[in-house]
């Protein structure tokens, strides 16, 4: 089922070069994270016209920098990636309560393994996300129970997972790339495609 969804799609190029939103959103983000290695937490906030945000408290921040790094969510894919985002820093959260526990990790994921992390999480959740959404059909209409179902579901997250990390650990460190050039371009190029190249047989 997985390779016929990318061979009907135009195969892992077309689908990567069609993905124009959540490419966008992981150039700002990876931007993002630059400034703040180089600048710091706060000040990176400052920077990128989110001064407003300090003080406000860590879900206040992180929506924020959501907005600053997606694209608009009028299109599917626009909300797969934003949907993405969320995720990933729901999962911050998690860790960070407070603001300033919020400034420490992203000040720690402001690194080469840590936008590396950053990356793999992202791109894992918008390609699986998508999938799922344009395979939702199938997979429910599948003559099988749901534990069966739910296993589908998970060995497709395996695999994605699998291959963005083998994707990011090819590119050596780049938390000093710059995200707006053409190398950041070829960069998420190469992971995103990477990650639906997993299933071509």
């Amino acid at each position: 089922m997985l390779d016929a969804y990318v061979s009907a799609h135009g195969g892992a190029s077309t689908i990567t070069a069609a993905v124009g939103p959540a490419k966008a959103t992981m150039r700002r983000l990876g931007s993002f994270l630059v400034d703040v290695a180089r600048l710091g937490f706060e000040e990176a906030l400052r920077q990128n016209g989110l001064e407003n945000l300090i003080g406000q408290g860590s879900e206040a921040v992180l929506l924020g920098i959501a907005d600053l790094v997606c694209v608009e969510g009028a299109t599917l894919d626009e909300a797969d990636a934003r949907y993405a985002a969320i995720e990933v820093f729901n999962k911050m959260l998690d860790e960070a309560t407070t603001e300033e526990e919020l400034a420490f990790l992203i000040e720690n994921k402001a690194t080469g393994e840590g936008v590396e992390e950053l990356f793999e999480q992202f791109v894992i959740q918008f390609v699986y996300g998508k999938m799922i959404r344009e395979l939702g059909e199938r997979i429910e209409g599948a003559p099988v129970d749901v534990s069966t179902k739910r296993a589908h579901s998970q060995e497709i997250l395996y695999y994605i997972a699998s291959r963005v990390k083998l994707e990011m650990v090819k590119r050596g460190d780049i938390a000093e790339l710059d995200f707006n050039g053409k190398e950041g371009e070829e960069i998420v190029n190469q992971v995103v495609q990477g990650a639906y190249e997993v299933f071509v047989l």
